[in-house]
């Protein structure tokens, strides 16, 4: 009877044994390929760990086993499946519920590490950007165009002379003005190749190429800024050195604006031209103003080149009737002092004979040396070689003299009043 009943129970375990593969196929249709065979093989496990656990849970608990007994084999069959199904349920249940936590976790690391790389990502932007500067931040800044060059990226021309900005983003495109080397202009917006700027009351575009856009804001003050500072005090110490127990230089008062060539947390170094000498204010009694050379329009480049058209030819003109006028006047003057000398040489030429003349010629012509030469003039009264006529002798240099000047003046005095007025006779 014992070995009927094994053979049943064999018999039944089989058929169980394949309901429950033939139920965990369907179960798991919808599971992935590479979860399968991972599934079934737990499937089997659990499926011997169910039969040995329920054969021994019958040894241990008398009353249990006595109740299966009872069963008819199709029951226990039945009851048995009942089992197996429900610890394959629980095994299932606790795969899935450890897959899904797998899966919050990673994706909730994966979150994380996204989040600290952007925080990372805007960070580097604004270092890069430096929108506000930090030096300078409580500076005084000009408009660059129609914004605030505190709260844009600023942009320096870097062309050799200048270059174009345009109207739209191609090189055909209306010249709208000229950005001039080291000048400053306010990014708008970047454009591939191209910077949309505004500068001045010019709005347009510029390759990039021609645009230096990687200087802080602090840099491009240093570097192409005119800073100028002002007291904020009446009588405000200027000093030798940055220190408060240094030497005081001058006093500087409220408004009053300097050049700046170096700022400190405490100190800001200033020139005072009037005075000649540098020194240092303290910042706390200080503010800073900064100001930028901007592009120009193409209508206000052609009014600037008429107005210093008009300013050269006004300054050609005053330049002329001012030698003109110079001109006219040495003349005038001129003319005066020859009347004078003159007058003065007739009226001295008027007192004195015809030889004490002679003798006043022949002293400024060579001294009165008989020898005297003078490139083809010879003798006392530089007479030339023809009128000699080889002789150099003293008595026909008197001869000839006399000669002469009879013929062309008539008189020594006459003679004399041509030389006055003219340097020679």
């Amino acid at each position: 009877m014992k070995d009927i009943v094994l053979k049943n129970k064999k018999k039944l375990l089989i058929i169980l044994v394949c309901v429950l593969s033939l139920s965990s196929v369907v179960a798991f249709a919808k599971v992935s390929s590479t979860d399968k065979q991972d599934i079934k093989e737990d499937e089997t496990k659990v499926l011997g760990a169910a039969f040995f656990k329920s054969q021994e849970d019958k040894e241990e608990t008398e009353d249990e086993t006595d109740s299966v007994e009872s069963l008819s084999d199709i029951d226990k069959a039945i009851y048995n499946q009942e089992i197996q199904v429900s610890i394959t349920k629980e095994e299932k249940l606790k795969a899935v519920n450890k897959k899904s936590e797998e899966i919050t976790s990673h994706q909730k690391a994966k979150k994380e590490i996204a989040a600290i790389e952007l925080e990372k990502a805007v960070k580097n932007l604004e270092e890069k950007e430096k929108i506000v500067s930090l030096k300078y931040e409580s500076s005084n800044f000009p408009n660059i165009g129609t914004v605030s060059s505190k709260d844009v990226a600023l942009a320096v021309s870097t062309a050799s002379e200048f270059v174009n900005i345009r109207e739209t983003t191609t090189e055909d495109s209306k010249v709208m003005g000229k950005l001039y080397k080291d000048q400053v202009a306010a990014v708008i917006s970047i454009e591939g190749d191209w910077v949309q700027i505004e500068s001045g009351s010019v709005k347009g575009y510029i390759t990039s190429k021609y645009l230096n856009l990687d200087l802080s804001k602090d840099d491009v003050i240093e570097q192409y800024g005119n800073l100028k500072a002002a007291s904020t005090v009446n009588g405000l110490n200027v000093r030798q050195e940055n220190n408060e127990e240094s030497k005081v230089l001058t006093v500087i008062y409220e408004n009053e604006k300097y050049s700046v060539s170096e700022v400190t947390d405490e100190w800001i170094k200033i020139s005072i031209p009037k005075e000649e000498l540098t020194g240092y204010i303290a910042s706390d009694y200080a503010k800073l103003s900064v100001s930028f050379k901007q592009a120009i329009s193409i209508e206000e480049e052609q009014e600037k080149i008429r107005i210093q058209k008009e300013k050269e030819e006004a300054e050609r003109l005053a330049a002329k009737k001012k030698a003109e006028e110079k001109a006219a006047q040495e003349a005038k003057r001129k003319k005066a002092k020859k009347e004078a000398a003159k007058k003065t040489k007739t009226k001295s030429t008027s007192n004195i004979s015809e030889q004490q003349a002679k003798e006043r010629i022949a002293k400024r012509e060579s001294g009165g040396n008989y020898n005297a030469r003078n490139g083809r003039y010879i003798g006392r009264y530089q007479l030339s070689k023809d009128k000699l006529k080889g002789d150099y002798s003293p008595e026909n240099q008197e001869r000839a003299a006399d000669r002469y000047v009879a013929q062309r003046y008539g008189s020594w005095k006459k003679a004399l009043e041509h030389s006055n007025a003219h340097g020679w006779y």
